[in-house]
């Protein structure tokens, strides 16, 4: 069950990684590997959940591009909590609009770049 769930854990972070690797405006925090107790291993960490940063300070309505930021975590309304632990479709679809946000934001600045 271990290796399974890590196994689902790796992936996402992989492809959560993999789609804002190419965004200027959203970042995700960088984990350093650690020692697994369970496996015996250093793996790199899967967390439950992710913080999404704004990296774009000029836009005031940074916290409502995906939904209302978590002010309650203590962090700055720059960053959004996801979660990586819901259901298949529910991450699908989180990918997703993350991969609609990402390209949306390169189009614009590419036509911008352009003139």
């Amino acid at each position: 069950m271990f290796r399974f769930a890590h196994t689902i854990m790796k992936t996402r972070w992989e492809k959560l990684a993999e789609i804002l690797s190419t965004s200027k405006r959203f970042s995700i925090e960088q984990l350093p590997s650690q020692h697994c107790a369970v496996s015996k291993q250093v793996r790199p960490p899967s967390p439950a959940f992710a913080w999404l940063k704004c990296e774009a300070e000029e836009d005031e309505e940074y916290h409502n591009v995906l939904r209302k930021a978590d002010t309650a975590f203590g962090v700055e309304n720059r960053y959004v909590r996801l979660s990586v632990v819901n259901s298949r479709d529910d991450f699908d679809l989180l990918l997703q609009t993350l991969q609609d946000l990402v390209s949306k934001h390169r189009s614009i600045v590419d036509g911008v770049m352009s003139l």
